[in-house]
């Protein structure tokens, strides 16, 4: 036992290493004005149960050396040194590249399956995936009322009045439902019943307020007592070469369809 302290030189260059082969416990502050090298990192109670353990590892791979799918860490070789794992161990990628995530977390989900019991976190922000609340050094907006907050690109930088910006070709496996304008669906289909007087030539359909989805001639069907017409711009209906157009989310009829006539207007999805 030493009641004084203890100087370990490491030889004439300082490069001799002690070596301790068995456990050593350190009751007070640990301090190093190097490098610590540990294969695995251990947090426990004072009573030596086992908490959290941290450690590094590379990515399970297949037999084409792709990641296996889930992902998760190879611990082949780190049977002695991790035996066992608990929720919330945190392992490393060790091979770790951009765009991938920074390794896995460990979370027992009841499924027998210990290969799906890891889980990805710290997914890398490389260009691929942008996120940010900036915009040409000004604040982000991300709707049409003008709603400063934080956007997504993906393949692209975020942009002005949108919460996220895809560049490229995407697909989606599953059915799309949205509340907003822009998505496909039953509810999306808008009818206005109008009836002719004679005179008004202008009639109200949905202003999305959002010049990048307004209403178009092409988005909407129009007819006049079951005759449906043909829809243009402005100056093909006035060479009578179409019957109406639209102009500040109103269809314009060239001429006031006559009394009694029962306008129908159908809104396609947009």
């Amino acid at each position: 036992m030493l009641t004084d302290k203890l100087t370990v030189i490491g030889g004439a260059s300082n490069q001799l290493e002690s070596i301790f082969a068995g456990p050593v416990t350190f009751q007070g502050l640990v301090t190093s004005t190097g490098n610590i090298q540990a294969r695995k990192l251990t947090y426990s109670n004072p009573d030596g149960t086992v908490i959290r353990q941290t450690l590094m590892a590379p990515a399970a791979l297949d037999s084409s050396n792709n990641p296996v799918v889930p992902t998760r860490p190879d611990l082949t070789g780190l049977g002695s040194t991790y035996p066992t794992q608990a929720d919330g161990d945190l392992v490393y990628n060790s091979n770790w590249t951009p765009g991938a995530s920074l390794g896995w977390i460990y979370y027992d989900n009841g499924d027998g399956n210990a290969n799906t019991n890891w889980y990805e976190f710290g997914l890398t922000d490389t260009g691929v995936i942008n996120i940010s609340d900036t915009y040409s050094g000004s604040a982000l907006t991300i709707d049409g009322a003008g709603t400063e907050g934080t956007g997504i690109g993906f393949g692209t930088e975020p942009e002005n009045g949108f919460r996220v910006k895809v560049s490229g070709d995407f697909k989606v496996d599953g059915d799309v439902v949205g509340t907003g304008f822009g998505v496909v669906g039953s509810g999306k289909y808008i009818r206005r019943l109008y009836d002719g007087d004679g005179v008004q030539t202008t009639f109200q359909i949905t202003n999305p307020s959002n010049s990048n989805i307004d209403h178009e001639a092409n988005s909407v069907l129009v007819s006049l007592n079951g005759v449906v017409q043909i829809g243009g711009t402005s100056s093909e209906v006035t060479a009578n070469t179409a019957n109406y157009y639209i102009n500040s989310a109103q269809v314009v009829f060239g001429d006031a369809p006559p009394t009694g006539t029962k306008i129908h207007i159908i809104e396609l999805p947009i």
